[in-house]
C-alpha cells in the first residue's frame, strides 16, 4: 500500500486521522471501525473516490443505506477465520468474526446492457491472460487479460440496430468473463440465481434470474417469433458439443421447432467450411421475419405429415365438404352437424339451404300463376254456360253434369296450390287428398256424360226406351257421388294408416336439405292414383266406342279426345316423378295436374264456347240434331 492511516503509530502510516487528509485518485481499501463508517461513507460520497471497502452486514444501523446506495459493484462476504481482524501487530480485535458478516466489494469482469430479454453468459473473452499468484493470505489483485473481440456484444448490438430482425424487441446481455479462476463460480451462480451478493445457506433463493441463460434465450426468441425451422452451428470438437447437445435436446423437449440442420465448424478445414457456408446458403431455415419449413396451416385445411422429414415439414390438404376446422395447425378436420354444412372457407359450419317449391321463386310464381289462370278460366266459362243455359247447346250436353265438371275443374286447378310452398303436416295430409277426390269428381262426371250419351242413341232405337229410366238426373248425381265417395274412402284409409308428412332429406344433396312431403303408404298412393286412372280408361273406352254416332255435334268425340290427353300426361307422368329429384318432383305432380285440367276444359269446353260466342247461329235444336243444318 502506498499510503496508510491507522489508529497507532506504526512507521508505514503517515497519519492516524485519514478523513483530515486528501485522498489519492486509486483503489482504496479502508477497513474503519464501526462507529467511524458513516463518516467515511460521507467522504466517500463529497469525493467520488473508489474504495474497497470492508463492513459489517448490519440492516438495522442508519449507515447501511447509505453503504447499499453508494455500493457500485459485488458484495462479497469475507471467510470466516480466526485472524480474520488481526492488525499489523498481530492483535486481534474481535473473538467472533462470524457475527460481523463481514462483506467486501469484489468486481466481477462484467458487460452489461439492459434490453426487453437479456441474455446471459460466462465464457472466456479474451484471448490471453496474465494471473497474479495467488496466496490467499491478503485479497487477490485482478488478472491482466487481453480482450478477445466482443463478439457477442457486436452481434447484439447488429441484432438491435436491424429493425427487421427483432421488430419492437430489444436485446441486452449479461457478460462474465471466466478466464479469472476466482471469478467463473460467482459468475456462474450469478446467472443462475439472479443475486449477485453471496447469501446464507439458510435464506431462500426467491425471484427469477434477471438474464436468461444462452438455450433459454434462444428458445424464447424462437418462441417469440414462431421460428420453427431452424440450423444449428456449434464451434469446438465433437467431444465439446454439449451446450449444442443441449439446446437440441431442450427445442425437442419443448416442441417449439424442428432442426434443418446441425453442422461442427471446422478449426482448420476450408473445404469443409464452405460446404456448412453453402449448406447454411441453400436451407429453407433463415432468421427474416419467419423462418419455417413449412407455413402454418390456415383454418379450413388440415395438417399432413410428410414421411421420412421432421414434423415441422408439413402439407396443408383442404377440407373436404361438410367438415371444417377452425383453428390454426389442426390435425384433423370435423364433420358439420347433420343440419350443417360447410362454408366455402371451411373454417365454420352454416345451417343447409332449404330446398322445397316456394312461391318467391321463379318457377313457383308461373305454376301459381298458370293455376290462378286456369281457375279463372273455368270461372269464365261457366259465367258463359249461366248465361246461355237456356240454349240447344247447353241443355243438349246435360247442363247439371257440365256445371258439376267445371266445379272439378276448379278445385283441380286450385289443388296443384297445395303443392306450393314450404311443406307443413296439414298441407302434406291434405294435397294429395284434394288432388285424388277433385280428379275423381271430374272424371266421374265425364263417365256419366259418356253413359248417358250412349244411353239416348240407344233409345233412340225401336225396343230402347225403357233404357234411359236408369240414366235419369237421380241416378247421374248417385253415381257421380258414389264414384267420388270411393276415393273418399281410400283417401280416409290412406290418411288414417300412414298419414303423409313433412320430411326433410338430407341424404339426397349434401349441401342442402331437401324439403318435402313422404307419402307415408306408397300402397296408399297407387291406390289413389289407380282408381283415377280406371275410371278415366272407362271414359276413354265407352267415349271410343260413340265417337261415330251420327249426331253433328257429336260429344263422345270431344270426350275421347279429352281423355286421350289426360291419360297421356298421367301415363308420363310416373316415370317422370320417380326420377325427379328434390322438388322438381313436386314440379311434376302440379305440370301433371295443370296439363290434364286444362287438357279437359279445352277439349270438352272450347268447342262450346265457340259456337255460343262466335257462331250462335250453330246454336239451334236443328243443327246440332244434324237436321237441315248447313255444311259450313
Amino acid at each position: 500500500m502506498d499510503a496508510l492511516a491507522l489508529a497507532l503509530v506504526h512507521p508505514r502510516a503517515p497519519g492516524m486521522d485519514a478523513l483530515a487528509n486528501a485522498w489519492p485518485r486509486a483503489l482504496l481499501y479502508a477497513f474503519p471501525p464501526i462507529h467511524l463508517l458513516l463518516p467515511v461513507l460521507h467522504k466517500v460520497r463529497s469525493s467520488d473516490d473508489r474504495v474497497l471497502l470492508v463492513a459489517p452486514r448490519w440492516p438495522s444501523r442508519i449507515w447501511y443505506s447509505t453503504l447499499l446506495s453508494l455500493l457500485n459493484g459485488d458484495r462479497w462476504q469475507l471467510p470466516v477465520r480466526i485472524d480474520l481482524l488481526s492488525q499489523l501487530d498481530g492483535k486481534v480485535w474481535h473473538p467472533s468474526p462470524s457475527l460481523l458478516q463481514l462483506w467486501a466489494p469484489f468486481n466481477l469482469s462484467r458487460m452489461y446492457k439492459a434490453g426487453d430479454i437479456v441474455l446471459g453468459g460466462a465464457f472466456p473473452v479474451h484471448i490471453q491472460s496474465v494471473f497474479p499468484e495467488l496466496s490467499f493470505t491478503s485479497k487477490p489483485q485482478y488478472p491482466t487479460c487481453k480482450q478477445w473481440s466482443q463478439t457477442m456484444a457486436f452481434a447484439i448490438t447488429e441484432i438491435n440496430r436491424n429493425a427487421s430482425l427483432l421488430p419492437n424487441v430489444t436485446l441486452g446481455y449479461s457478460l462474465y468473463d471466466s478466464c479469472m479462476p476466482f471469478g467463473a463460480v460467482p459468475a456462474a451462480l450469478s446467472l443462475i440465481t439472479g443475486r449477485e451478493e453471496p447469501f446464507q445457506l439458510d435464506e431462500s433463493c426467491t425471484g427469477s434470474p434477471p438474464v436468461l441463460g444462452i438455450v433459454r434465450a434462444v428458445l424464447q426468441i424462437l418462441r417469440r417469433f414462431r421460428w420453427t425451422w431452424v440450423g444449428v452451428v456449434f464451434v469446438g470438437h465433437e467431444g465439446s458439443s454439449k451446450p449444442a447437445q443441449s439446446f437440441l435436446s431442450e427445442l425437442a423437449r419443448s416442441g417449439l421447432g424442428c432442426v434443418a440442420y446441425v453442422e461442427l465448424m471446422p478449426q482448420r478445414d476450408p473445404a469443409e467450411l464452405q460446404r456448412i457456408v453453402t449448406v447454411m446458403k441453400t436451407s429453407t431455415a433463415r432468421v427474416p421475419p419467419r423462418s419455417v419449413c413449412s407455413e402454418s396451416c390456415s383454418p379450413g385445411t388440415r395438417v399432413a405429415r410428410r414421411k421420412g422429414e421432421p414434423v415441422c415439414c408439413f402439407d396443408c390438404i383442404a377440407c373436404p365438404e361438410g367438415q371444417i376446422s377452425n383453428q390454426t395447425d389442426s390435425t384433423d378436420c370435423l364433420s358439420c352437424p347433420e343440419d350443417f354444412w360447410s362454408n366455402p372457407q371451411h373454417d365454420h359450419c352454416v345451417p343447409k339451404s332449404v330446398e322445397f317449391l316456394s312461391y318467391h321463386e321463379a318457377l313457383g310464381i308461373s305454376l301459381t300463376t298458370i293455376s290462378l289462370l286456369g281457375t279463372l278460366i273455368s270461372a269464365i266459362v261457366m259465367g258463359i254456360f249461366i248465361y246461355h243455359r237456356n240454349t240447344p247447346m247447353v241443355r243438349a250436353n246435360n247442363s247439371e253434369l257440365s256445371f258439376q265438371l267445371l266445379l272439378s275443374l276448379k278445385l283441380c286447378f286450385l289443388c296443384s296450390l297445395l303443392f306450393i310452398g314450404r311443406p307443413r303436416l296439414w298441407t302434406c295430409q291434405l294435397r294429395h287428398a284434394i288432388f285424388g277426390i277433385s280428379f275423381v269428381l271430374c272424371v266421374s262426371c265425364i263417365l256419366v256424360k259418356t253413359m248417358v250419351v250412349l244411353a239416348v242413341f240407344k233409345a233412340s232405337k225401336p225396343g230402347g226406351a225403357d233404357i234411359m229410366k236408369w240414366f235419369g238426373a237421380i241416378q247421374q248425381r248417385g253415381t257421380v257421388l258414389t264414384l267420388t265417395a270411393i276415393q273418399a274412402i281410400i283417401c280416409t284409409a290412406w290418411l288414417v294408416s300412414a298419414s303423409p308428412t313433412p320430411h326433410k332429406n338430407t341424404q339426397y344433396h349434401s349441401d342442402r336439405i331437401v324439403y318435402g312431403c313422404e307419402v307415408g303408404s306408397p300402397v296408399g298412393f297407387a291406390v289413389l292414383l289407380g282408381y283415377i286412372g280406371l275410371l278415366a280408361l272407362l271414359s276413354f273406352l265407352l267415349a271410343f266406342m260413340a265417337r261415330n254416332l251420327p249426331d253433328n255435334f257429336n260429344e263422345a268425340k270431344l270426350i275421347t279426345f279429352s281423355m286421350l290427353i289426360f291419360c297421356a300426361v298421367w301415363i308420363a307422368f310416373i316415370p317422370a316423378y320417380i326420377s325427379s329429384p328434390g322438388k322438381y318432383a313436386d314440379v311434376v305432380e302440379v305440370f301433371a295436374i295443370l296439363a290434364s285440367s286444362f287438357g279437359l276444359l279445352v277439349a270438352l269446353f272450347g268447342p262450346k264456347c265457340y259456337i255460343m260466342l262466335l257462331k250462335p247461329e250453330r246454336n239451334t235444336k236443328k243443327s246440332i240434331m244434324g237436321r237441315g243444318a248447313s255444311k259450313t
